[in-house]
């Protein structure tokens, strides 16, 4: 599944941001909880109650840089 620069590997997450590789077991559990939160925000939720705005209302940016920060 790719999300603009992200790919989701089967043995590992590629995350394409500069040249930041981390495998399963760099990532903590905050991070993948932030990462898979991150992830349900842009991807198409079959759930009505969800806003169906194109545009999600929290920026992933601050995220990803509070995940590069946190490893």
């Amino acid at each position: 599944m790719g999300i603009g620069n992200w790919e989701l590997g089967i043995g590992n997450w590629e995350l394409g941001i500069g040249n930041w590789e981390l495998s399963m077991e760099n990532i903590s559990l905050v991070s993948l909880v932030s990462l898979v939160s991150l992830v349900s925000l842009v991807s198409p939720s079959p759930h009505p109650s969800i806003s169906p705005s194109p545009h999600p209302p929290i920026s992933p940016f601050p995220l990803l840089l509070s995940l590069a920060y946190e490893l």
